[in-house]
């Protein structure tokens, strides 16, 4: 359940001429994606809840909807395992001798050298250090030679009518990522997601990095995830752990007419007491084919100007 985004409709405060400002915001659950992705609303004091009143909308059957509510923004990411971009282990490949353009994408390597060039790799051609091209499409053992594809624009320069050289970062003891780097690729390892605003560290390491673009299925791999603050070290070729940094867990909030857990089996409205700073409601118990719409309609105290 990779969490679902909520829709804001109003992410301007506005007046409504009694010194509040609104804020409305609106999540579409199911029971696939049956986790709404939290939002900051600080201040906000007054929460009203509509649950499951829009058309074709259906509990299934024993579906039951929970407004959650965190002072720490809550975990969403569900992934386990997940890692960097693990490089192949090419060694000795070369180009064949047929020549290439510039701007070429498409690349046939002849029948040389030992182990796999994979999609991720990053590598220069010969002596050309200064361009450097990823692989999309790669070869799982270059012996056999074969066509690769790297990424558009291609080549920077044309390829002679003669064996050239392919080496990776890996062959020429680089790591895959530099200190300083914002983005990287994701190894297909692992299981879940990793979902944008979630904090992760890489190998453990001291450094928390906040996702700003994630992977809604970390198995698949070679999505670029990108993050904040850039690398404050080097992630080397052959794979760092990442792992999701907890934190305070959330838990199911009060409704304001009866003190008791703001939950719904039915649609209806629920005004929720606490003033948590991060919301966001989730199908806990998910029903058969249920889809559930959600919206929250916060308000808060205008500050009075003097």
């Amino acid at each position: 359940m990779p969490g679902i985004l909520p829709t804001i409709v109003r992410a301007v405060p506005q007046s409504d001429g009694q010194d509040r400002d609104f804020l409305l915001a609106s999540w579409i659950l199911t029971t696939a994606e049956a986790k709404g992705v939290p939002i900051y609303l600080p201040d906000y004091t007054n929460k009203v809840w509509t649950i499951g009143n829009a058309s074709g909308n259906t509990f299934g059957g024993t579906g039951v909807c929970s407004l959650k509510g965190s002072n720490a923004q809550p975990v969403i990411s569900t992934a386990v395992g997940a890692k960097t971009h693990v490089y192949g282990t090419a060694s000795g490949a070369t180009t064949n001798s047929a020549g290439y353009a510039k701007g070429a994408t498409s690349i046939t390597l002849a029948a040389a050298g030992t182990g796999s060039l994979l999609a991720g790799d990053l590598f220069v051609l010969g002596g050309d250090t200064t361009n450097i091209y990823r692989v999309t499409v790669g070869l799982a053992d270059v012996s056999l030679g074969g066509a690769i594809t790297i990424t558009s624009p291609g080549l920077a320069v044309a390829l002679p009518a003669s064996p050239v050289v392919v080496l990776t970062n890996a062959n020429r003891g680089l790591p895959a990522y530099i200190i300083g780097n914002t983005a990287f690729f994701i190894d297909a390892v692992g299981t879940g997601s990793l979902l944008v605003g979630d904090r992760i560290t890489f190998a453990g390491g001291p450094t928390v990095y906040t996702i700003r673009a994630g992977d809604l299925d970390v198995s698949v791999g070679l999505t670029g995830v990108t993050v904040h603050p850039p690398l404050q070290s080097v992630i080397a070729t052959t794979g760092v752990v990442i792992t999701l940094v907890p934190s305070d867990a959330a838990v199911v909030l009060n409704k304001a007419s009866s003190g008791t857990a703001a939950t719904a089996s039915a649609a209806g409205v629920i005004t929720t007491v606490e003033s948590a700073l991060w919301v966001y409601p989730e199908l806990t118990t998910p029903g058969t084919a249920a889809t559930v719409t959600v919206r929250l309609l916060a308000r808060r105290p205008k500050l009075l100007r003097r």
